[in-house]
């Protein structure tokens, strides 16, 4: 390091110890600093962790945002504390206040009162989430609608199958204009990525669905590079299919609509 890096570094640690960011101490373990420089920029002490990195166990649940998590709102708080199927019973209420302000009127129909009421009666009775057991196989059942996908992640304790993690998002318009099977196959993806950190590196999960566009998902992959995508980034699990009844297929039906 130069002379002028280190004048640099010893600039930055002074005025962070007298902003108290940080304080004085003693470890057998530390990690080196170096020096960020970019154009137009101001150089910057970075620590370097490349080497604790080659040390540490890889750790498949990723890093929250913390921006994101700063921005959230108390709806959005409510969401995640309740099952995530809101965002779907919710569309008639989210679809009325998109674009307005606050001197707009508003026109509260059937449907916003039927979607309040759902989801007043949805956070009143809130049902209990077991925690993840990464001995046993995870199940992902899923539904699309024409509004939304909903996904439910469960697993078999005491011959009983208990959720885990509910979740669910609104299509957007281009999403809507999917044929059926292509929402059911974006149900797929998006319940594979979203969920990646309970599936990856773990022992085989089941795909419950009550029919099955993964076969027409791969007959179909080279006439369309969407599907092309969502075909690889599949090919990264390891999962098996099981067919379910329509009729024992509820909880992921219910998350994907309005009732």
């Amino acid at each position: 390091m130069s002379p002028r890096q280190i004048e640099i570094h010893k600039s930055e640690v002074n005025k962070m110890l007298e902003l108290k960011i940080i304080e004085p101490g003693e470890s057998n373990f530390t990690s080196p600093l170096t020096l960020v420089e970019a154009q137009g920029k101001e150089a910057r002490p970075c620590i370097d962790y490349r080497r604790l990195n080659k040390v540490t166990r890889t750790q498949f649940f990723p890093l929250l945002n913390i921006e994101e998590l700063l921005e959230k709102d108390y709806l959005a708080i409510i969401e995640d504390i309740f099952p995530n199927f809101l965002s779907v019973i919710a569309a008639p209420l989210t679809d009325l206040l998109k674009g307005r302000n606050r001197k707009s009127t508003l026109d509260w129909n059937s449907s916003c009162q039927n979607a309040f009421e759902e989801l007043r009666t949805r956070l009143s009775n809130n049902p209990v989430l077991y925690s993840p057991d990464f001995t046993k196989p995870f199940i992902i059942q899923w539904d699309a609608s024409n509004l939304g996908i909903g996904v439910v992640l469960s697993q078999v304790c005491e011959n009983e199958e208990h959720p885990i993690m509910f979740l669910s998002k609104k299509l957007s318009l281009a999403e809507q204009k999917y044929s059926t099977t292509e929402k059911e196959c974006a149900a797929i993806i998006f319940a594979v990525q979203k969920l990646k950190c309970y599936l990856d590196g773990h022992q085989k999960f089941v795909i419950q669905t009550d029919h099955n566009p993964l076969v027409w998902l791969e007959k179909n992959t080279g006439t369309n590079p969407r599907l092309l995508r969502w075909s690889l980034i599949l090919q990264s699990f390891n999962y098996k299919i099981a067919y379910r009844k329509g009729k024992q297929y509820q909880n992921a039906d219910s998350l994907s609509r309005i009732p």
